[in-house]
């Protein structure tokens, strides 16, 4: 992955799922750690809180919108049980958040893990597998390029 700093003037929202709350918070906090040590300040990141991972598109979707800020992460944690309910949900989450920043132009990081056991989950949010420096990394790198399309958009003695 690309290690770029980010820019002091870049907005960063985190929506991340109640739900495996204590799982999800690892995650939270790994993308914050990563987001502040490449000169991230926590007044550039906005938090929200949903019940559950189905509930983040929703929240994604209206903040993009208002364009309140570059890059989306939704985080959550979807684990397999004894139906196919984690594969509705992870399904659904993931195209929602991919057609959010499509028709947006809102970049939007889907953080939504999908696993198996409990033992997965704890491996990939807060174990040997940091999938949150991961999608702290991808947020910068995204909001670099969100930045750069928006300025090549605009007229020269508009550009900031």
């Amino acid at each position: 992955m690309l290690k770029k700093k980010a820019s002091d003037s870049f907005r960063f929202a985190i929506i991340s799922s109640c739900y495996n709350q204590e799982l999800v918070d690892q995650l939270v906090e790994s993308v914050k750690k990563t987001l502040c040590s490449r000169g991230v300040s926590d007044d550039q990141i906005n938090q929200w809180r949903v019940p559950g991972a189905n509930e983040i598109p929703y929240l994604a979707s209206r903040i993009a919108q208002e364009k309140l800020v570059d890059v989306i992460v939704g985080l959550g944690l979807v684990i397999a049980g004894d139906t196919l309910h984690h594969q509705h949900i992870a399904q659904s989450t993931s195209q929602a958040l991919h057609q959010i920043g499509c028709d947006t132009g809102i970049p939007v990081i889907n953080g939504i893990i999908t696993v198996n056991s409990v033992k997965e989950a704890q491996e990939r949010c807060g174990g040997k597998i940091n999938r949150g420096l991961e999608y702290a990394e991808a947020a910068i790198v995204m909001a670099h390029h969100h930045r750069d399309f928006f300025r090549k958009l605009l007229p020269p003695s508009k550009k900031a």
